[in-house]
């Protein structure tokens, strides 16, 4: 991705380039003379170049320099360089040579100390030839950056969701992979391509963790870079962090559902459980998130119930969408914890609650269909069980408690 992006940089410059330094050339031998770039009468010359900048100047142009053959400058808006020799700037001297050339810094060589403030600029040394055959100066422009950093901008996100939708492929092939296996298969094959495919799974989540760890930095380098992003282009910075956490979310119900890690299990907070997989959720604006959750003890594997939790609060923060409230309480009963999870979605449709523990069946045409059979599976692991009823629409965990 990130050569992609300097391929694209390094275009989207070349063209800037070109496109002025056509117009520059094109305009000096239509308003220009070659005794314009001698060293006499420069107070003249400054006017007639301030003249000549001020019929091509566009929002992009900041300003002009411009250089005799031998590298003095003649017109500059800084006054206290004209008159002054600079020939040893590599860039004038490629461009009395003939060639083209560009710069972007920030301006700090000893004969631009008038460009501070400007901010970032592209520096276009353009040989002017007029009627002779070779340059007999060279003008120098200087260009607003700010133009081709917000079309950067726009190109890296652009990048970044061509990047995601790559990878949601990749996942997708995974699944559809998973299931043709699963169901084409007698018990013991099954089993056996269930180990190849948590092999295969585990190093395609190796894969596709570092793509997406390098577009998260990139999302957060955008943000924090780009001071001046509109508020739509902080929307899609939003949507695309909230693609990157589905991705995530979808690979690990896929290996959580396959590979079945052994717990670990000690004597844990059930509230610090629930508070830490609320912290991990994605930004969820406008749902308000209630928990009257007991600092119970509970015997179990912390991540492993942060999987839980963390799979029950993401699919009711989809069913809700834009606003709503997710409230959790829990309760001992006998030597049991009973935690519930309410939401105040539309609820799940009647004929479809039996089904929805079963691996691979969703309601969701983004899901996987394994994040609630891992669920029930990792509680049954730690002799719980959970159950789902509607109106409103309530998850369920026992857990044994301490």
């Amino acid at each position: 991705m990130s050569i992609l992006v300097s391929e694209i940089q390094e275009n989207t410059i070349q063209r800037t380039e070109n496109f002025y330094s056509s117009i520059i050339s094109e305009s000096a031998s239509r308003q220009l003379v070659p005794s314009d770039f001698d060293l006499n009468n420069l107070d003249e010359k400054q006017k007639t170049f301030d003249n000549f900048f001020e019929q091509i100047k566009t929002d992009e142009m900041l300003r002009i320099k411009v250089w005799s053959h031998d590298g003095t400058i003649i017109c500059s808006d800084d006054q206290s360089i004209v008159g002054n020799n600079y020939n040893d700037n590599l860039r004038f001297q490629h461009s009395i040579a003939g060639e083209t050339t560009t710069e972007i810094k920030n301006p700090v060589d000893p004969e631009n100390i008038s460009e501070m403030g400007y901010g970032q600029m592209m520096e276009i040394y353009i040989p002017i030839t007029l009627d002779s055959t070779s340059p007999i100066g060279v003008i120098e422009l200087y260009y607003n950056m700010d133009s081709i950093n917000a079309t950067m901008a726009e190109t890296q996100l652009i990048t970044i969701i061509n990047t995601v939708i790559f990878i949601s492929i990749m996942i997708s092939g995974i699944i559809v992979f998973s299931v043709f296996t699963i169901r084409s298969s007698n018990k013991t094959i099954e089993q056996e391509k269930f180990a190849s495919i948590g092999n295969l799974s585990s190093r395609m989540a190796h894969d596709i963790r570092n793509p997406l760890t390098v577009i998260k930095t990139t999302l957060d380098l955008l943000k924090t870079k780009n001071k001046n992003l509109s508020s739509d282009e902080l929307e899609k910075l939003k949507k695309l962090d909230d693609q990157i956490y589905r991705i995530s979310h979808q690979v690990n119900n896929v290996l959580d559902y396959i590979k079945g890690q052994p717990l670990i299990l000690k004597a844990n907070s059930l509230k610090e459980i629930l508070d830490s997989s609320i912290h991990d959720l994605p930004e969820h604006d406008g749902i308000e998130i209630e928990s009257t959750i007991s600092n119970a003890k509970i015997h179990c594997d912390y991540e492993a119930l942060k999987v839980v939790f963390i799979n029950l609060f993401y699919n009711a923060i989809q069913s809700l969408g834009k606003e709503g409230k997710i409230t959790i309480s829990s309760e001992i009963i006998g030597s049991d914890i009973h935690i519930k999870i309410e939401d105040s979605g539309s609820g799940i449709p009647q004929e479809k609650l039996d089904k929805i523990f079963e691996p691979l069946y969703t309601t969701k045409q983004e899901g996987t269909g394994l994040g609630l059979a891992s669920c029930k599976s990792i509680l049954e692991q730690h002799h719980g069980t959970i159950s789902v009823k509607n109106n409103p629409t309530t998850f369920t965990i026992t857990l044994p408690a301490i």
